[in-house]
């Protein structure tokens, strides 16, 4: 009887631990809506204290991306491996999951392309892989 009590204390201890690292690895998974056929650039600034805080949705914080491409967030930026989800929103409420990062797969897709440390800024373009991406201007921040 005290082995059996042992393992399950064992167990849980383990349970434990293991959701410690994995909270301690993984930062908030992030879903973009982006407006439907929307293609150029984005970009996300976090931390910036004049700004709204992201939205959460179940274990989601939602970035709610309008026309422009800019937006701005409270939020801080997590420093942590984060999943990622990219859609298409469009006005009836439908949705269309968009592919990232495939190099070499056609279609529309997203290209997380960089992360600014110093202005904790996200930069994204969302399009075709080959397509001239300097014919879309990048959105300019408003303050």
């Amino acid at each position: 009887m005290k082995t059996k009590h042992l393992r399950i204390a064992s167990a849980i201890v383990c349970m434990a631990l293991i959701g410690l690292l994995v909270h301690r690895m993984f930062g908030r998974p992030m879903r973009y809506e982006i407006p439907g056929d929307f293609k150029g650039w984005l970009l996300v600034r976090f931390a910036d204290q004049n700004c709204r805080p992201l939205r959460q949705r179940g274990i989601f914080l939602i970035v709610s991306v309008p026309a422009s491409g800019w937006v701005c967030t409270s939020t801080p930026e997590s420093n942590k491996l984060i999943y990622y989800r990219f859609e298409y929103v469009y006005p009836s409420g439908a949705r269309q999951s968009l592919r990232w990062n495939e190099h070499g797969k056609p279609g529309t897709q997203v290209w997380l392309l960089g992360i600014g440390v110093e202005d904790k800024t996200e930069e994204i373009f969302v399009g075709e892989e080959h397509e001239n991406w300097n014919h879309y201007s990048k959105p300019s921040p408003i303050r």
